[in-house]
């Protein structure tokens, strides 16, 4: 399945905080550190929605955690062991 483009800009706090991380990694990792799109990409990628969703309202303060935590926690368990669905 192709994937479509995607094209946008961040504001300059988000740029220079993966630039920022991107010098980091490159101290750490020397290399084989990831490269301004790199990181990017990674960070968009390999992410499941019950995980974007979590992190999208803990970052605009959605209350409350628990609630979502406890199924998150049941999805795992079920993962584990299909018996308990």
């Amino acid at each position: 399945m192709p994937r479509p483009p995607l094209s946008f800009r961040l504001d300059p706090p988000d740029h220079r905080a993966f630039q920022s991380a991107v010098r980091h990694l490159q101290r750490v990792l020397g290399p084989s550190a990831p490269n301004y799109e790199q990181l990017v990409r990674h960070q968009l990628t390999h992410r499941d929605s019950p995980g974007l969703v979590d992190e999208y309202l803990d970052s605009i303060g959605w209350p409350p955690r628990s609630g979502r935590s406890s199924a998150r926690r049941k999805r795992a368990a079920v993962a584990r062991d299909p018996s308990l669905n």
